[in-house]
């Protein structure tokens, strides 16, 4: 009965964020069936696109929304972003940029705004030596004329030493270190694609004991044995595994998630629903792109 009303609660939240959630314009599936670039393609694209907003005679282009998207995420991860494998914090901040969106295109002056603007809040967020960015994520909110800008911005902190029977609320954040302390550092990202609001998968081995290990990420309720707040060293261990595998397996809303993508960070967040009896455990907000290197690479 608990695992069934835990379900119900993650379903009925997860079917709400499905709901109000932005999408980029052009859709996952169409997104796979589109023409892979190598690397030196991609960064020829984003240099020509780079160039084109450098030069003064624009105002009668136009160009449509999926490639407004495209290029102006392209550039600003080329321009300013790189992923990493150190620890630190992070930070997640967006804007909304509404514009004149006419028979699904924009003039290029309105393109060159959107950009300058979304530059000039990524600027500020880089306000420290130990800051940088490490991805721009682009996309049109549906029905509207606005378009959210999101910004994932590191901040090194050195070393963070683990602790064992720590809080759930700490322990989200230990095993986000751990798990975008493992990532691939020095890659730019393009189709950038945050999937937010993921709980863990089932977990395949589980002994039925109750609160322990039923899903990959951590859960608990309250009105079964065995609740607790908090978590040992030996479940901070399996529950970083177990959301690294929910990561890098989750199935997106709109379809498969393209094989090309890979993810390149995570923010587990700890939660708590309802009053007595809760529930309380982890969830995900999981960043995917294409990755490349600088220089166009070997391709």
């Amino acid at each position: 009965m608990r695992k069934n009303s835990l379900f119900l609660v993650i379903c009925l939240i997860t079917t709400t964020v499905l709901f109000i959630q932005c999408t980029k314009e052009n859709s996952i599936i169409n997104q796979q069936k589109a023409e892979i670039l190598s690397d030196a393609q991609v960064e020829a694209k984003i240099i020509a696109f780079n160039n084109k907003m450098a030069t003064t005679n624009k105002s009668d282009e136009t160009m449509l929304i999926n490639d407004v998207i495209w290029n102006v995420e392209a550039a600003l991860n080329f321009n300013f972003c790189r992923s990493t494998d150190l620890i630190g914090e992070y930070l997640i901040d967006s804007i909304l940029v509404t514009l004149p969106v006419n028979n699904n295109s924009l003039n290029f002056t309105d393109v060159v705004f959107l950009y300058n603007q979304s530059n000039d809040k990524l600027q500020k967020l880089l306000n420290a030596t130990t800051k940088h960015a490490i991805a721009v994520d682009v996309i049109r909110k549906e029905n509207s004329n606005d378009f959210k800008i999101t910004f994932i911005i590191f901040n090194e902190v050195g070393n963070i030493t683990p602790k064992t029977d720590t809080h759930y609320n700490t322990a989200a954040t230990q095993i986000e270190d751990a798990i975008n302390g493992n990532m691939i550092g020095g890659y730019y990202y393009t189709d950038v694609y945050i999937e937010y609001n993921v709980y863990g998968l089932t977990n395949p081995n589980w002994n039925s004991t109750p609160n322990y290990y039923e899903l990959l990420m951590f859960s608990n309720y309250e009105g079964s044995p065995n609740y607790h707040l908090y978590l040992s060293s030996t479940e901070i261990n399996f529950y970083t595994t177990g959301t690294t595998t929910t990561m890098n397996t989750f199935t997106t809303y709109g379809g498969p998630r393209p094989t090309t993508k890979t993810a390149f960070h995570a923010e587990v967040t700890g939660y708590l629903f309802g009053s007595i009896p809760t529930y309380i455990g982890h969830y995900g907000d999981f960043s995917y792109g294409i990755p490349h290197v600088d220089g166009g690479g070997d391709n």
